[in-house]
């Protein structure tokens, strides 16, 4: 049997961890350099510069619209809440109203017109 030779192994493998260097990552600053160069570079073209002002133009008509039709909605629900609100109490009006149409209006010791 020879064991030696599995040490010897283990040991290699080992060694070439330890010679392998580490990967070396760049530093975020360095990327928010480079991306923020990049941003200037592509400003500078006018292409760019178009579809930034059509975007935002977009941007702010599409908020328009969504806040006119939030505040559409929001009447809306409004309304149908206060109509709930309102309906029993119509209901009682009405029903009130009928009783008083039943009755007949005339004072007291009138005498009737023949």
């Amino acid at each position: 049997m020879e064991t030696g030779g599995a040490i010897h192994l283990e040991e290699s493998i080992q060694s070439r961890k330890a010679i392998k260097p580490a990967k070396k990552r760049i530093a975020i600053w360095k990327i928010c350099l480079a991306l923020a160069a990049s941003v200037v570079v592509f400003a500078q073209f006018y292409y760019f510069r178009e579809l930034a002002a059509a975007l935002l133009i977009f941007t702010i008509l599409f908020l328009m619209i969504a806040a006119i039709v939030g505040v559409v909605y929001l009447i809306g629900s409004a309304g149908q809440k206060g109509y709930s609100i309102a309906e029993p109490a119509a209901r009682r009006g009405l029903v009130l109203a009928e009783e008083i149409s039943r009755k007949t209006f005339h004072r007291q010791r009138s005498v009737p017109v023949r």
